[in-house]
């Protein structure tokens, strides 16, 4: 079966952006389900690429500028052309004659980079089933760069490779029943919980899992279990809602899609059945997403103004001197009062309407007295 053109995708790359994002660390979960974290235009990746070609030419025994020439053609869609410099790539380094600690960090990148960008064509050009070997490929090269470097990456490759096998042999989806979760197959406790949580929201912020339906549902899944963070949970649900209203798809070859998706989600209880007061946090949630628009608009705007006038953060250590961050909005903290302030406003209602009871029941029985 093929998927639909605008299928998510989930997998990650490496090249010089992942090392600046793991030195800055990844965004806050709100700032992640509400889209406010770094995303560059095609621009970017044109004049990267444009300019790693020429230093290759120049010094092909430069391993991470293979790695660089991949991911900005990964971004721009030209997945044959990020596989070819991977197998580039294998051939400079099956010459190079560095250091072997060196050399091993960059057989687990090739790895990591040529499963992700074959993962990548392989969703984009339609996931069609029939050609399920080539995600099984990708799989096996994630795989074996994990044995490598199990850590890298926040973790979150072996996210991605549960992500994988799930694709590969997909659940079934029972007649009236709720759409699974990648989540489900994570292993329980609350300290696995908050490290796929962690996983998934790398995936979102130096993957292509924005736009995915299956991770944000995920992502929402894991924080209503991760001490009860119902709010943010219910936030996460949002941004999987829109994306569906938005015609993005599941990757399950049968799940249902549009109204029918969203229907079933809320005859199972999923949604504003997490929290109260759904409606403020449905507002809310719209004020934090029109913020983030703004602000990502604002953020393209500038680096566009300076990449057609041939600057580019890469080799212009000025490029952002003028830029001045727009402060973050008051996002909205699930602390421990307020997951449980409306049982404790209804609580204090019944109590105080027992004591009224119980008050008027004494007086009556000392009158008659």
């Amino acid at each position: 079966m093929l998927l639909a053109h605008h299928c998510p995708l989930y997998a990650c790359a490496w090249d010089r952006d992942t090392l600046e994002a793991e030195a800055k660390g990844i965004p806050e979960v709100m700032q992640i389900i509400t889209g406010r974290f770094e995303r560059n235009p095609d621009l970017f990746y044109e004049m990267r690429l444009q300019r790693v070609t020429q230093e290759i030419a120049r010094q092909p025994d430069k391993l991470e500028l293979y790695d660089d020439a991949g991911v900005a053609s990964d971004r721009l869609h030209r997945g044959d052309e990020a596989i070819a410099w991977m197998h580039k790539k294998q051939a400079a380094m099956r010459t190079w004659k560095g250091d072997a600690k060196v050399l091993k960090e960059h057989r687990y990148r090739y790895l990591a980079n040529q499963g992700t960008f074959i993962a990548h064509r392989w969703l984009r050009t339609g996931g069609d089933r029939k050609r399920i070997g080539e995600m099984k490929q990708a799989r096996d090269l994630i795989a074996e760069a994990i044995k490598i470097n199990p850590d890298a990456h926040f973790g979150r490759e072996k996210y991605q490779l549960k992500i994988m096998e799930w694709i590969i042999t997909p659940p079934n989806i029972k007649k009236d029943g709720i759409l699974p979760s990648v989540a489900d197959t994570f292993e329980s406790g609350q300290g696995n919980i908050a490290d796929a949580v962690k996983g998934l929201s790398g995936i979102i912020v130096l993957g292509d899992a924005w736009q995915s339906v299956d991770t944000f549902y995920a992502l929402s899944r894991l924080l209503q279990q991760y001490q009860s963070r119902n709010y943010v949970s219910f936030q996460a649900w949002l941004r999987t809602e829109e994306l569906v209203k938005a015609g993005k798809r599941s990757i399950l070859p049968t799940s249902p899609q549009g109204k029918d998706l969203i229907k079933e989600w809320r005859d199972y209880g999923t949604g504003e059945d997490y929290v109260d007061d759904s409606r403020k946090q449905i507002e809310k949630f719209k004020q934090l997403r029109t913020e983030a628009d703004q602000w990502h608009n604002l953020r393209t705007a500038y680096m566009l103004g300076r990449l057609k006038n041939g600057q580019h953060p890469d080799t212009d250590k000025e490029f952002w001197k003028d830029w001045k961050e727009p402060p973050l909005p008051e996002v909205y903290i699930t602390t421990w009062y307020d997951l449980y302030a409306g049982h404790l406003k209804r609580g204090f209602w019944w109590a105080a309407l027992a004591v009224g009871i119980i008050w008027h029941l004494r007086w009556r029985k000392k009158r008659k007295s």
